[in-house]
């Protein structure tokens, strides 16, 4: 990484030979040899010529000489050169302070490493670090160097992860710490607009869902700072409309600001804001910090797609709108591309202050592709993949050619077969962009929506910095970088137009553009150009735009969307492409990158075959060829994007209460390897902190506990998961009744075998016949017959495998027990009409449309944060456990006079995760016995459900509190889902509970019971329950020693005999203080009725004197 002083750049071109090959490849294969390895490294491989082992150093030398010779110099003048260069450079360094400059060398790495990131571990560090040093100093002086900025406190640890260190630094803790002070410091701050006129525009929008009124409702509350989420289609602009509208009636001025001019627009219809009230981020930012843009206490600052909004930009907007005393409602989605800049504020910010959640999806019309955007939003890409590869919408070619082929010919189709439609092509990278929308202009030109005509002229395209030759054509598509002036009319980056016209010859044709909106202009290209400072070329920021990056497309809505995956995609990035459109989408994989990689693990080359490939190892390796499947790719395929790249902020390294520089009653934990959707525990800031201004350094962390390979094992477990969710315009499946299995054990099955299950038949007797698999001569032979009741059995000829129906199923088609069932099904149509479970109502509810929101509203109106002391104190369960299920286990309320003083609530949620119900669990009332329970208003009791989605290990007991501590009595182990019914478990439980072992085959179901009669009829209900959505799960019954009477007993230490004991107590608290309070009742009602008796005599005794003292009365007359 670094070049000799003098030497010219042609020299170092010509002598770099290997590296010309390899990225020759790679600029014609279309990847990045910087990020993918595998793939370069095969490169390498291919270009790789033998050596000439028999060449001797003297013709080396020769032949170098040659070379040199060509470019017109010679190895003398070549040394001069270089003398003279370094003399100079020596010559500038005279007089220099090394340690200084090492010291400075060091901090600019480091402050150009955290531009980008807010976080940074020691390999990244170190690597920045010791290539900015690599000149200045040897390696000791440059791990000296970074130890100074630690003890500096320009470095700050603030945790562990995988055994690394993690790195940030004292000014970026601070920016945060401040950013999210003045955020929970206006919690409450005042009411914005009054509730009733909130409710009345949600009133006047007939179609707007229970989720998306919460969210309106959220964003107008008296906090200074709303955030509200939206999974992608969830209709965030729609509500913001409402938001907006509300906020003109009220008097106030709203502001519609976006990270790009193209989401800034739509978010500007969707408000109906004046074009002079929405801005782009930075443009505004840049406005306020100048003065141009005065904001006031009247003013509401809406951010869209905040999600993408950096720390830097996001702490100024925060201030700003603090100082002037405006509202500050923050949109977007924290699952979604993250900022380009350092930080994430908006999931820092949820995570302080809380959000409402639009979860339900409207974009996509299909019911299976909204449940695949869930997933997709959950992080849950490869079951929503596989959805999609059922559908036929996952395309995988065999090389980068043949794929991009593929997807220019659907969307060539597509256009013509539906030319109204809207529709988009999304790749990766700009390169992969620019190769899309040639393939496609040179299809266009042969289908006739483009003239073949065309004139070159330059311009440069998104994300470069030099001209290129841009071909434009009548009919061509054309995307804007820049914003420019044209007068009145002010074309934004992001803008399209199509080509109407192209008059005159380059450099400086005139356009004839159509901007879309009945706006058409006829315009020199040389008007077109931006601003440019000096040296800059003057041309425009232009290219064709029937393609488009992933992370332009964030906002963005078409009928039709078109996915190129050439270079590997992560989680955000498939979640953005995927979610595109209304009525289709198709991804396009390059299979041959699958196998390159998988051919550069394995140290070989490859030979290429049509739907997979067969790594063939070097000559000198015995290894057996390695065969790579279609199926081995698609998983290989589907198992990268799974791979997160969130950005992380500081403060997600800490407790809550100690980063806001509050006491905390928690004591510091190390930071574990956890997935994606899990909270990451925290660690207290003075630990972090420690000494970080003094010479001593830091203060250490612990080791992290928790190891890699259990994440590895989550996610092989996610690729094997099957789509829980229609695929397409299926019901979804419930349990095959017993009387379905009597249907399909008394059909013909010498038939079934024969038609359905491609058998031949080669012998029939009165009651049946023989059946042949395979080859009909020697293919394994079954023997078929109907017994006396009607029922059909078949045995194997040799004697061994036999039974009925679905027996047969698993034998020939290799499914498991359910598995086959539901096939049957499907062939017999022997299925009911059903409904889903999570709109199956109670009786008292059926008709009661509003129930869901009440338990949503209900559910946001309790604490965003904190731990239930009555669930820590009183019922033993660990904090960090409590914790690490925050997003199903709240603190119900803290205060003596609260109804559920210091207690917790549960929530309830159908096996697709939808909320409703939730249960608070918390100490007895006053005067009473029995421990606080109560539903949820409008809730329908069903099941809590907490942890893993995808488990391989299920707890389920009568109540929450037992299932948390038997939980915590196994240690806690990863991998698990907790389920609890809260009560004698009902239909809805039960249901719940066999949907969920259907989903979960492979999950191990630990059945906790309670001492008593109660909890074998629980444990009986739930067996038969789970046995009926999977016959083959795997059940272990869990009971606590016989001295206790339940799990949570046993967790305490609190025996039967001594619970039983502490009731009878409380029985005779109860009643000593009701006989207390009945006395008490008494005597004040004593008390009362003298001091009314006094009232009385004092009020006749006052009269009687004035009747005497009246002169009108009897005497005087």
């Amino acid at each position: 990484n670094f070049e000799v002083v003098g030497v010219p750049e042609k020299v170092l071109k010509a002598f770099s030979k290997r590296r010309a090959e390899i990225e020759a490849v790679a600029r014609e294969e279309g990847f990045s040899t910087a990020s993918a390895r595998g793939k370069a490294q095969v490169a390498s491989y291919e270009t790789r010529a033998e050596k000439d082992r028999h060449m001797t150093m003297e013709e080396l030398d020769a032949r170098w000489g040659r070379e040199l010779a060509a470019l017109g110099l010679d190895r003398n003048a070549l040394l001069r050169t270089v003398q003279v260069e370094s003399r100079h450079v020596r010559a500038g360094m005279v007089g220099q302070d090394r340690d200084e400059a090492i010291r400075q060398t060091a901090e600019k790495a480091v402050h150009d490493l955290t531009r980008n990131n807010s976080v940074i571990d020691d390999r990244l560090l170190m690597r920045a670090v010791v290539e900015g040093l690599q000149t200045l100093c040897n390696a000791d002086q440059a791990l000296a160097a970074v130890e100074a900025m630690k003890a500096s406190g320009l470095l700050v640890q603030i945790g562990m992860v995988d055994e690394r260190a993690i790195y940030s630094t004292k000014a970026i803790v601070e920016a945060e710490r401040s950013m999210l002070r003045t955020v929970v410091d206006r919690k409450a701050e005042r009411e914005f607009v009054p509730e009733e006129a909130v409710r009345a525009a949600i009133a006047r929008r007939p179609t707007m869902r229970e989720d998306q009124a919460l969210a309106v409702l959220h964003a107008l509350n008296r906090d200074g700072v709303s955030v509200v989420e939206g999974s992608a289609g969830s209709g965030k602009s729609f509500s913001l409309g409402a938001v907006a509208e509300v906020a003109r009636e009220c008097g106030l001025t709203p502001w519609t600001i976006a990270p790009s001019w193209k989401a800034t627009e739509v978010v500007r219809s969707d408000t109906e804001t004046a074009e002079a009230y929405a801005k782009a981020v930075q443009g505004f930012v840049r406005q306020v910090q100048s003065g141009k843009i005065a904001l006031d206490a009247k003013a509401v600052v809406i951010v869209d797609e905040a999600g993408m909004v950096g720390t830097e930009d996001m702490s100024i907007l925060v201030e700003a709108t603090a100082t002037a005393g405006a509202k500050l409602i923050l949109t977007g989605d924290t699952r979604q591309l993250q900022p380009v800049v350092a930080g994430s504020p908006l999931k820092a910010i949820a995570r302080f202050v809380g959000s409402s959640r639009m979860t339900e999806i409207t974009r996509q019309k299909a019911d299976w592709m909204k449940a695949a955007s869930k997933d997709f939003a959950a992080g849950e890409c490869v079951r929503a993949l596989e959805a999609y590869a059922k559908a036929g919408a996952v395309v995988v070619g065999d090389d980068r050619e043949a794929t991009m082929r593929q997807l220019v010919q659907d969307y060539t189709r597509g256009r013509q077969e539906r030319p109204d439609a809207t529709r988009c092509v999304l790749a990766g990278w700009n390169a992969d962009v620019r190769a899309l929308n040639e393939a496609i202009r040179e299809a266009g030109k042969e289908a006739g929506w483009i003239e073949a005509e065309e004139k070159i002229l330059q311009a440069i395209p998104r994300g470069g910095d030099k001209p290129r030759d841009l071909a434009l054509s009548v009919g061509d598509d054309i995307i804007f970088g820049e914003t420019v002036e044209l007068g009145t009319l002010t074309i934004r980056n992001a803008d399209l137009a199509r080509v109407l016209g192209v008059r005159g010859d380059p450099p400086n044709p005139v356009l004839d553009l159509d901007l879309g909106r009945g706006r058409r202009i006829a315009v020199p290209l040389s008007d077109l150009v931006g601003r440019r400072e000096d040296g800059e070329p003057a041309v425009p920021r232009i290219q064709h735009a029937c393609a488009m990056t992933v992370h332009a497309s964030q906002g963005v809505t078409v009928d039709e969307a078109y996915v190129a995956n050439l270079r590997g995609m992560g989680m955000e990035s498939t979640y953005v492409a995927m979610t595109r459109h209304r009525e289709r989408v198709r991804l396009y994989a390059d299979g041959g990158r699958i196998v390159d990689e998988i051919a550069a693990r394995e140290g070989a080359s490859i030979r290429q075959t049509k739907g997979g490939g067969t790594v063939l190892p070097e000559e000198e390796d015995d290894r057996k060829e390695v065969e790579i499947t279609p199926e081995a790719i698609r998983e290989r395929l589907f198992a990268e994007t799974m791979k997160a790249d969130q950005k992380e902020n500081a403060s997600d390294y800490f407790d809550v209460a100690a980063f806001m520089g509050k006491p905390t009653a928690t004591p510091a934990r190390v930071v574990e390897t956890v997935e994606r959707n899990e909270a990451r525990p925290r660690v207290g800031l003075n630990e972090a902190l420690t000494r970080m201004g003094g010479p001593g350094g830091l203060g250490w962390m612990k080791r992290a506990a928790a190891a890699s390979s259990g994440l590895a094992e989550r996610m092989a477990a996610r690729e094997k998961a099957a789509t829980h969710y229609p695929i397409p315009d299926k019901a979804p499946r419930s349990r095959v009744t017993p009387e379905e299995i009597d249907t399909f054990v008394r059909a013909d099955l010498l038939e079934f075998a024969v038609r359905d299950l491609g058998g031949s038949l080669v012998e029939r007797w009165s009651n049946g016949g023989a059946v042949r698999f395979g080859d009909p001569s020697t293919g394994e032979k079954i023997g078929i017959s109907r017994k006396a009741n009607g029922v059909w059995n078949w045995t194997l000829s040799n004697g061994g495998a036999g039974g009925v129906i679905q027996n047969l199923v698993q034998h020939v088609k290799g499914h498991s027990y359910a598995e086959a069932l539901h096939w049957l099904r499907e062939r017999f149509r022997t299925q009911r009409e059903t409904r889903p479970l999570e709109t199956v109502r109670s009786e008292r509810d059926a008709t009661g449309e509003g129930d869901r929101a009440k338990v949503m509203a209900g559910w946001q109106a309790l604490r965003q944060s904190g731990v239930s002391r009555w669930l820590t104190k009183e019922r033993g369960i660990a904090p960090e456990i409590v914790e690490r299920f925050a997003a199903d286990i709240k603190a119900d309320w803290t205060g003596d006079r609260a109804s559920n003083r210091f207690g917790a609530a549960f929530a309830h949620r159908t096996p697709d995760g939808d909320l409703v119900n939730y249960v608070r669990r918390g100490a007895p009332q006053a005067g009473k016995v029995e421990s606080f329970r109560a539903n949820s208003a409008g809730g329908a009791p069903t099941l809590f459900m907490a942890g893993e989605r995808k488990p391989t290990r299920i707890y389920v007991t009568e109540s929450s509190v037992d299932t948390l501590s038997l939980y915590q009595m196994d240690g806690a182990p990863k991998g698990a889902m907790l389920t609890a019914p809260d009560g004698t478990p009902g239909r809805r439980s039960l249901d719940a509970l066999a949907e969920i072992a259907r989903r979960n085959p492979g999950a191990e179901w630990h059945v906790g019971l309670d001492n008593d009669a109660k909890g074998q009829e629980f444990a009986e209900k739930v067996r038969e329950a789970i046995r009926s959505g999977n016959p083959e799960a795997v059940l272990c019954d869990r009971s606590p020693a016989e001295q206790f009477k339940d799990w949570n007993g046993a967790l305490r230490g609190a025996t039967g005999a001594q619970e039983r004991a502490a009731k009878v107590d409380r029985e005779r608290i109860v009643e000593e203080e009701r006989k207390r309070i009945e006395q008490e009742a008494r005597a004040e009602q004593i008390r009362q009725e003298e001091a009314r008796r006094r009232r009385e005599e004092k009020a006749r005794q006052e009269a009687e004197a004035a009747r005497r003292n009246d002169p009108s009365g009897p005497r005087m007359r």
